[in-house]
């Protein structure tokens, strides 16, 4: 599988804070070693909405039996992160076994993947744990 030019240089900066780099440990792993955090993440300074997602809103409120925020400001960008597994369990709960995962196209907003992504702070939350969001000073997409 291969990605754009773009999101390779993406992944590298999400591998970066999550993973670490040369002489520089992450602090993800301690972070989410503690018994309170359910969710460690790269904080990305490119900042998106819901936009196409919006529409998924509505059922995804009723799966998870509380109302989300119009606007989050905090959500992954991709699904790279650390979570403990009860948050993955209740991600996975939440669509439920028989859900019909579409064959969507990436890196196109508006599916049912970019929408997962969102949601992950609010399953975290659902589980009452705590999301991190690692911010590396110094550390850029490019």
């Amino acid at each position: 599988v291969t990605s754009t030019a773009g999101g390779d240089v993406w992944r590298a900066f999400l591998m970066r804070v999550l993973m670490g780099q040369a002489g520089q440990i992450s602090s993800a792993l301690p972070h989410i070693a503690q018994p309170e955090t359910g969710f460690v993440t790269a904080f990305d300074p490119y900042i998106v909405g819901w936009a196409g997602s919006r529409r998924f809103l509505p059922d995804a409120e009723r799966r998870l039996g509380q109302s989300l925020p119009n606007h989050p400001v905090l959500f992954p960008i991709g699904n790279m992160f650390w979570t403990k597994a009860g948050v993955a369990r209740g991600m996975l709960n939440l669509f439920g076994p028989d859900y019909p995962w579409p064959n969507e196209p990436l890196p196109n907003d508006g599916t049912v993947y970019h929408l997962i992504e969102r949601l992950w702070p609010a399953a975290t939350a659902a589980a009452k744990l705590e999301s991190v969001f690692l911010n590396r000073p110094g550390t850029r997409r490019a």
